[in-house]
């Protein structure tokens, strides 16, 4: 085996005189070696460019794991009726409040952004979608029959007045409507926007009435404290200073 392997290559029986072979050897080592420069060069700088291009970036909005969460998020929030929390998304996903918080003001601003046919609002505790309301005309007149749910003039000055005053009594509601408000206040209580809320500790005690969770998502408000100022309605600076 040794002999074998040290014994010296003969070029003619490679078909080429030593002269040649060693010449052709050496152009293609010089251009070998100017190509593998250009390579060397090619990967370091051009291909690794290419790799921080398409490498995904952190919390990267449309990262391909991230783009995933973002559609179960919408998904789950369409065939929801009641405003879904922060906390359940992160639960049902496996994922942290910190990243489901993040997507969910993505989607918030994107759709705002593009003027969607709907919008996602953060209402009573949680996230709903709602229609845009610069759609609500059309949308009006292609669901059938909402007219049935639509509240009379009592309604909402009775609903405004415990909204802004709540907890509240039948009396007190009567008192400042200036009628008998008992019928409008059973009402409500069925349409399911305003609930007991205890007794008064009066003489009599009379039931407490304050808004509910309902009352919130039907007028896309995140809490109470999200009501308009009440004296943005007074109709002059007189009655504007009594509200105050």
């Amino acid at each position: 085996m040794d002999e074998i392997d040290n014994e010296p290559v003969d070029n003619m029986k490679l078909g080429v005189s030593p002269a040649e072979f060693d010449g052709e050897n050496d152009a293609f080592d010089d251009d070998n070696g100017e190509d593998q420069g250009n390579s060397e060069q090619y990967d370091s700088e051009s291909f690794s460019g290419e790799l921080r291009d398409i490498e995904p970036q952190g919390n990267d909005p449309y990262d391909e794991v991230r783009i995933k969460h973002r559609g179960a998020i919408e998904a789950m929030l369409f065939v929801s009726d009641d405003p879904v929390t922060s906390a359940k998304l992160s639960d049902m996903l496996d994922i942290s409040l910190v990243e489901t918080d993040e997507i969910l003001q993505d989607l918030a601003t994107e759709y705002e952004e593009q003027e969607r046919g709907v919008q996602l609002r953060e209402v009573a505790g949680g996230w709903r979608l709602f229609t845009h309301p610069a759609y609500h005309d059309v949308i009006e007149r292609y669901v059938l029959s909402w007219d049935t749910q639509k509240l009379s003039q009592a309604a909402l000055e009775t609903l405004a007045v415990i909204a802004y005053n709540q907890p509240t009594t039948r009396a007190v509601v009567s008192s400042i409507r200036g009628v008998n408000s008992d019928g409008v206040i059973s009402s409500l209580v069925e349409k399911g926007l305003i609930r007991e809320a205890g007794r008064e500790n009066s003489v009599g005690q009379p039931i407490l009435y304050a808004t509910t969770r309902s009352f919130l998502e039907k007028f896309g408000l995140k809490s109470i404290k999200h009501l308009p100022p009440l004296d943005d309605f007074a109709a002059n600076e007189e009655t504007r200073a009594l509200i105050r």
